[in-house]
């Protein structure tokens, strides 16, 4: 995870707009971990994103 969520959430909040933190930005996670490999790093963030819409 490659950002800083709490200035992302400040800046949403700044903005009046919904911020989806905790994606995966610079890289894939541990072997054992979310998304470790781009396929499922990629579903992870798709379904996080996805999730924040509804």
């Amino acid at each position: 995870m490659g950002t800083n969520p709490q200035l992302a959430e400040q800046i949403g909040r700044d903005a009046g707009v919904r911020v989806v933190t905790g994606l995966y930005t610079h890289s894939v996670s541990d072997p054992k971990g979310e998304a470790p490999t781009y396929i499922a790093m990629i579903e992870y963030n798709t379904r996080a994103i996805v999730e924040a819409l509804r």
